[in-house]
């Protein structure tokens, strides 16, 4: 799309705080553009990158009518509008109550127009020539290279992992489309899947989560939320196509799954997870978190490689373990199933360390959903139905259909 508007994507490898300020500086850059992050890591990484560059702003002239626009586009709201509908400006600690505030605010907007759609300044003279150029002026000529250039335009994606900086991706992605969907990145490969989705409309109605099946051996839910994670579909997007398809509907009160188990339902589940991550200290950890119940978790090493490995004897916890790592994805039950036994169901290692290895394995990693699930599961917070465990082999057999 940027190729067709006579411009293009440059990708820079190198730290953010590092890049940007002398970016600004070398092409008298007038405006920057990026969307807000909600996780606690990526914000405090875009708030030091902000803060050189402000500090590069005041310092010289050449980037001093450099204007920063941040938008909050990867949720149905901004957070903060939840929290300021909410009663004292403290967001709801239950899904009822949110669910609610959410209801109260109308429709989402509509998602941000298409780059198709818009006019593309031409990029500078200095953009324009080749990654190694381009590279060699912006580090001054020094050999020892602050950061590079990666051309987007090489044949293959495991080229372009390589440059920046992953290895053995040949070895590492083989298997990616064993569970039936290969997950090819980028909008143009999300949407046509969406779509796809859209067209199977009383599946669309009738959708209830708990009840695809953990055992199939291919994506058994819409598969879109790697899609959505990484920013390749918006979620505003898959919200207003869903309401399409749930006007189709003639007999909405006997036919239309409700939420939370139905599609509209799970993009606020979403959205709540998104909040409680959003409006929790140390979210990602036990100590010092308020929500988390403090829980005195084993910890063993070797017992944690053999969960990781599918190395701990139990078939269908093994299988599970052994599908994240061949193909980066597994159903939100088996998910489930092995965050439990991982934790207060059988290893009693901590979820932090489940979640870890998630985030890693994960094509559809997402440190609020990661985060806030872990926790669920090991019934350190928002869940503490302890006695309700999935069985590593009960459950197996009964989802085995």
């Amino acid at each position: 799309k940027l190729t067709d508007k006579g411009s293009k994507l440059i990708v820079l490898h190198g730290k953010p705080h590092e890049i940007l300020p002398k970016i600004i500086k070398e092409l008298n850059v007038d405006a920057i553009y990026y969307e807000r992050e909600s996780a606690a890591p990526v914000k405090k990484a875009d708030q030091r990158t902000l803060e050189a560059i402000t500090k590069s702003d005041s310092s010289t002239d050449s980037s001093s009518n450099c204007q920063i626009h941040g938008y909050d586009t990867h949720t149905l709201f901004p957070l903060d509008t939840y929290v300021a509908k909410s009663k004292g400006g403290v967001a709801p600690s239950t899904y009822g109550v949110f669910t609610k505030t959410f209801q109260n605010l109308g429709p989402p907007k509509s998602e941000i127009e298409s780059v198709a759609n818009i006019d593309i300044p031409p990029l500078p003279p200095t953009l324009s020539s080749s990654a190694d150029d381009l590279c060699k002026e912006l580090n001054g000529g020094d050999e020892n290279e602050a950061f590079k250039v990666i051309d987007m335009k090489l044949s293959s994606t495991i080229e372009i992992l390589e440059q920046l900086g992953y290895t053995k991706c040949q070895e590492k992605l083989q298997n990616r489309g064993k569970g039936g969907i290969d997950f090819i990145g980028g909008e143009s490969e999300g949407v046509a899947l969406m779509e796809t989705m859209m067209k199977r409309t009383k599946w669309i109605w009738a959708f209830e989560k708990p009840k695809t099946s953990p055992n199939a051996l291919s994506v058994d839910t819409t598969g879109l939320s790697p899609y959505v994670k990484h920013g390749c579909v918006s979620p505003r997007k898959f919200f207003h196509e869903l309401t399409k398809v749930y006007a189709t509907c003639t007999t909405p009160s006997k036919t239309l799954s409700k939420p939370p188990v139905s599609l509209h339902g799970q993009l606020m589940w979403r959205e709540y997870n998104y909040l409680m991550a959003y409006t929790t200290p140390n979210f990602d950890a036990m100590v010092n978190n308020p929500v988390a119940r403090q829980i005195p978790w084993d910890d063993d090493p070797v017992i944690l490689q053999a969960w990781k490995d599918g190395q701990t004897g139990y078939p269908y916890i093994d299988a599970i373990m052994t599908q994240l790592k061949e193909t980066g994805w597994i159903h939100h039950l088996a998910r489930h199933s092995v965050a439990c036994f991982l934790t207060r169901g059988d290893l009693w290692q901590s979820w932090e360390h489940g979640a870890e290895i998630f985030e890693e394995e994960l094509i559809d990693a997402d440190w609020s959903i990661n985060n806030f699930n872990w926790q669920w599961l090991s019934c350190t917070a928002h869940f503490y139905q302890y006695f309700r465990c999935y069985s590593p082999v009960a459950f197996g057999k009964k989802t085995d259909k």
